[in-house]
């Protein structure tokens, strides 16, 4: 990329104005076209994922939601594999999510709901729902389909690899097993209990250990919050539930979190231990150990 101005930069042609994120197989941009306007650049890491945008690139026509990108062109941009999307402009779900947020959280996940309800009726499974791909304003917003897959699909690829963020998978992902819509329900759990407390259900080293997830040994939050109602205690429980077929549907989630959104959205939430985040999508071999 050469310099444009000095607070930009020029991307073919594009203007570059800054990083909106960055993973192992794509870094996203906020920029400008002179057509187009402002939009959305995933430009791939390297050209042997250039195979992965253009996937994204057709799963995103699937999709009319105003909380997800649409997609508007697929290119090479100076030999880089790059994914040309709309631009939301909604904040990042993660910038305060570490000290625990019950106000915002419940009111995010029953907007994000409605998101996924779209993409499980056509037949895909986001398989990272976490709070980096989240944005909250209006309307929630789901970012990065990078490695969703159609409902019914293998967790795993061609290597026999599985993809997401190890703290948020579900242990149908780390047994290599088909993804539902309950795969994105049991992600969802983990970003509410983040929001909800500070904290993560599991201790974060073991997020890869299939037992610890399996034996749903974990602390409720209102162990770990003061006065939180009971009824997240159960429905988190039926959420993180090991076995997919057993979690809720998510209009009964709906309804509980609408039903506790006045009890928890009046109470202020008290200081935690910041957790580290172990937030990066990565492709592991399956451990089930």
């Amino acid at each position: 990329m050469a310099a444009a101005e000095p607070s930009a930069i020029r991307f073919g042609p594009f203007v570059v104005d800054t990083v909106l994120g960055s993973g192992a197989m794509a870094t996203v941009y906020a920029g400008r076209h002179p057509r187009l306007g402002k939009v959305a650049l995933k430009v791939a890491t390297a050209p042997e994922f250039g195979e992965l945008l253009r996937r994204e690139h057709a799963l995103l026509h699937r999709f009319e939601h105003p909380g997800i990108p649409r997609p508007l062109s697929y290119l090479e941009v100076v030999g880089r594999p790059t994914l040309v999307m709309t631009h939301l402009t909604g904040r990042p779900l993660g910038e305060r999510f570490d000290r625990g947020e019950p106000r915002d959280t419940v009111a995010c996940a029953i907007s994000l709901l409605e998101v996924l309800d779209h993409v499980h009726r056509r037949g895909v499974v986001h398989c990272d729902v976490k709070p980096q791909n989240v944005l909250r304003g209006r309307q929630a917003q789901l970012l990065d389909f990078g490695i969703a897959r159609d409902i019914g699909a293998s967790s795993t690829d061609a290597q026999g690899r599985v993809a997401g963020t190890p703290a948020y998978m579900a242990p149908e992902v780390l047994k290599g097993r088909e993804v539902t819509a309950a795969t994105d329900l049991y992600s969802l759990a983990v970003l509410l209990y983040r929001g909800l407390t500070g904290r993560f259900p599991f201790p974060t080293d073991r997020h890869l250990h299939l037992a610890a997830k399996e034996d749903l040994v974990w602390l409720p939050p209102s162990v770990v919050r003061d006065q939180m109602p009971e009824a997240l205690d159960d429905l988190l429980e039926s959420m993180l539930n090991p076995d997919p077929t057993r979690r809720p549907p998510s209009a009964a989630v709906r309804q509980v979190l609408r039903e506790v959104a006045p009890q928890v959205l009046e109470r202020p939430c008290s200081a935690v231990d910041r957790p580290v985040e172990p937030g990066t999508t990565q492709r592991v071999a399956l451990d089930l150990g």
